[in-house]
């Protein structure tokens, strides 16, 4: 279950959060194994338990952890096993803040496997207590194909592993930014022993929250949950070591104001533009999308189930205190979006349409882009990108091509369908896997083969709207005088011309029938123009050479020009010669 699930943060008195780094308590020592250690034993108290306990009982313990935090996990727990059961604790590897690669890491195989023989000689007389091991590094074993590495170095490794799981004791370390543990690894370690420290405890959150960033917002030198919970929603992925940073960093720079009067809509801003991934874009503002006019049906419909409840959820929790505001807009946020539709219709322009209008960090990607690496390399470009959103959260991520990257997962074949099957996985466990809900996150799929989608995908995904053909001869002119402006085209005397050829068929001498009706055009899927189809259409309106020309006026000869193409395909589609 996923920390933040179910949980509400108590208020807390000031002297429980964390000293500023040129408070005495600290003497010097902000930044340093022992305060991140201090740090990461306050965070994780629950879960390090956990896993001591599990130790101590002869298990095994595989924890995917932030890197900057394993030391730290290393040293509190081997400290708390050893205490409790008075047995050695080995360690295989060097320290995580040391790695370079596996051959340099795993070299000590002698003492490894004396410490090894050792135990077995002594296990029969009941007299050995039992040792553990402590296993760095075990992201570092997968290659680029997340498979263990060939190495002979390797190879010791995983033959050492395999025989202290079997003794009992390991404990197994991996930074959650590396590359995934390859399953020959972590077959070692079943499912109740893997351990994930993805999200912060909200329980626990306050410990990260410097001093003088709580007086600002504190009631009778007390920190109130609503505060508290508010900065963990919004920090609640990022590494604690970089949660400290960034809050100190806010204290130090916002104007803060006296004790309970602090601008939290001001310190979640300050955060924002602190904590945003390298590869989401900063918002901006976008116009809206020249496809389409504000009351088509579209975008009614997206402004209704998509942008207020956003906006709604977006001003609550930066400007009040009331939790139960705060829960009700959060439970009102869309699951995400579904924009399907022709092509060219202008799925991807409402797209970033709706991210000006929310005004947040947004990434556009396609399914290329995330498949373009090699074999198994999609699945873990898809978690990481997923990972990656909830960390930026609140934003938007907007998934391009969507049929090709979910497709249904009981038509696929060939020798790529274990990889397609595990990017559809991977996309569904982190919508609403053990992780939690992408809370915060808008996902947005744009797609011109709704029904080619994965079922799951559409179940989970909600609302879904069409964007369809133009369906009114003023929607047609409309975009005929919006493409006429972006391109310098004067149409004075072939406005109607144009308007009435692009809301007809592209390929001419098709019968008209119903194709005049807006409900017959909502439902085509193909045969008609797009306003992309538009925009290119025009373009042949243009002369070959404009020179200094910034307006230019197309006459009937460039309309022919533009005829003859549509016609010449129509012929060329029909199997004809071109005449």
């Amino acid at each position: 279950m996923s920390p933040m699930n179910g949980l509400r943060a108590q208020q807390q008195p000031l002297n429980t959060l964390l000293p500023g780094r040129n408070d005495p308590a600290l003497q010097g020592k902000w930044g340093s194994p022992r305060f991140v250690e201090d740090l990461v034993k306050k965070v994780y108290v629950s879960s390090i338990r956990r896993i001591v306990d599990r130790l101590v009982d002869g298990g095994n313990v595989l924890v995917v952890a932030p890197g900057a935090c394993l030391d730290a996990l290393g040293e509190l727990v081997g400290g708390q096993v050893q205490k409790r059961t008075q047995a050695k604790w080995h360690v295989v590897g060097r320290p995580p803040s040391q790695a370079t690669t596996l051959n340099k890491e795993w070299d000590d195989w002698t003492n490894l496997f004396g410490h090894i023989a050792e135990w077995r000689e002594t296990a029969d007389t009941g007299a050995a207590r039992r040792p553990g091991f402590l296993f760095t590094n075990l992201d570092l074993t997968a290659n680029e194909r997340q498979e263990v590495e060939t190495s002979p170095t390797a190879k010791n490794a995983l033959w050492a592993l395999a025989e202290c799981t079997r003794l009992g004791g390991v404990l197994g370390l991996a930074d959650r930014s590396g590359p995934a543990v390859p399953t020959a690894v972590s077959r070692y370690f079943d499912e109740e022993s893997r351990f994930t420290l993805d999200e912060l405890p909200t329980e626990t959150f306050h410990h990260l929250i410097p001093q003088r960033l709580g007086k600002a917002f504190a009631r009778e030198s007390y920190l109130s949950g609503v505060v508290i919970q508010t900065l963990a929603l919004r920090l609640r992925w990022t590494d604690p070591l970089r949660v400290v940073r960034i809050l100190d960093d806010v204290a130090t720079n916002l104007e803060l104001g006296d004790a309970g009067q602090g601008d939290l809509a001001k310190v979640l801003a300050a955060i924002g533009a602190r904590v945003c991934p390298v590869q989401f874009e900063p918002p901006s503002v976008v116009a809206a999308p020249s496809a389409r006019s504000d009351e088509s049906l579209a975008l009614t419909q997206i402004r209704a189930e998509v942008l207020e409840p956003f906006k709604a959820w977006l001003g609550t929790s930066g400007h009040t205190s009331d939790e139960q505001a705060n829960d009700l807009a959060r439970r009102r946020l869309p699951s995400g979006l579904i924009l399907h539709g022709p092509p060219g219709t202008g799925k991807t322009s409402i797209a970033r349409w709706l991210v000006g209008e929310l005004d947040l960090p947004v990434q556009v990607t396609s399914a290329a882009q995330i498949k373009a690496s090699g074999y198994g390399d999609a699945e873990r470009n898809m978690r990481d990108l997923l990972r990656a959103a909830r960390r930026a959260a609140p934003c938007v991520l907007v998934l391009d091509d969507a049929d090709d990257l979910l497709p249904d997962r009981r038509k696929v074949t060939g020798a790529v369908a274990g990889a397609e099957v595990g990017i559809v996985n991977a996309f569904l466990q982190e919508l609403e896997g053990t992780a939690g809900r992408l809370e915060g996150v808008l996902i947005v799929l744009t797609t011109n083969r709704f029904t080619e989608l994965d079922p799951a995908a559409q179940d989970r995904m909600k609302p879904h709207v069409r964007v369809p053909y133009p369906l009114t001869d003023t929607e047609v002119g409309a975009i005929v005088d919006v493409v006429a402006s972006e391109l310098g085209l004067e149409l004075s005397e072939i406005r109607g011309t144009l308007a009435e050829r692009f809301f007809d068929s592209v390929r001419p001498g098709q019968p008209g029938g119903p194709i005049k009706t807006a409900e017959y055009r909502y439902g085509l899927d193909a045969g008609l123009f797009s306003p992309r189809e538009i925009r290119d259409a025009m373009r042949i309106l243009l002369p070959g050479t404009r020179g200094q020309v910034t307006i230019y006026k197309p006459t009937q000869v460039d309309v022919e020009r533009m005829n003859k193409h549509y016609a010449w395909l129509s012929r060329t589609a029909q199997g004809g010669p071109y005449r």
